[in-house]
């Protein structure tokens, strides 16, 4: 299992690689974002990215998830990083931990500015029930109090005990 891995990896890097030298027109060693959407606007490059789960449809958008240090520009590994994290579909498991990340934030910027309520409670419900329904063990991957985290208003509650925790913009929802 281990060496199937490390060999999907080293032809993941091998590919990357090709793909980089192919989209590096001025051979500068970095790819800039019009050589990026160029080759992105390949056809075969389209259904190639697409066969790693990879939407190229929107370039710009793609480019600015993988140049991980914003600079514009994308190194040889910046790309191959980039594409090996962003392939695929998210798993529960990761867009759990953003929301409770967000959620995290979101308390300390009501710490800062308390008169602050959600752009959109609806919405905002219904992303806090769905952490509800993701958390099953009720534990709180973010450090910090876990006491900041309320519990939820009535429409989110489940029938197990793990329901009765919930990220804070499920109850700021309905004090609108």
């Amino acid at each position: 299992m281990m060496h199937q891995r490390e060999t999907a990896s080293r032809t993941h890097k091998a590919k990357m690689e090709r793909l980089f030298q192919a989209g590096d027109a001025d051979g500068d060693g970095c790819l800039c974002r019009e050589e990026f959407l160029e080759l992105t606007q390949n056809a075969e490059v389209k259904i190639w990215l697409l066969s790693m789960g990879l939407d190229a449809a929107d370039g710009d958008a793609l480019f600015d998830l993988i140049d991980a240090n914003g600079d514009g520009r994308l190194s040889v590994c910046e790309l191959v990083e980039g594409v090996s994290k962003l392939k695929g579909g998210a798993r529960s498991l990761d867009l759990l931990s953003c929301l409770r990340r967000q959620d995290k934030l979101y308390q300390r910027l009501l710490g800062i500015q308390p008169g602050m309520a959600p752009a959109s409670a609806s919405a905002c419900k219904d992303v806090a029930c769905i952490a509800i329904a993701a958390d099953k063990d009720g534990a709180d991957d973010i450090s910090g109090d876990p006491k900041q985290v309320p519990v939820p208003d009535a429409s989110c509650r489940g029938t197990g005990p793990e329901s009765i925790r919930a990220p804070s913009l499920c109850q700021m929802s309905t004090e609108e």
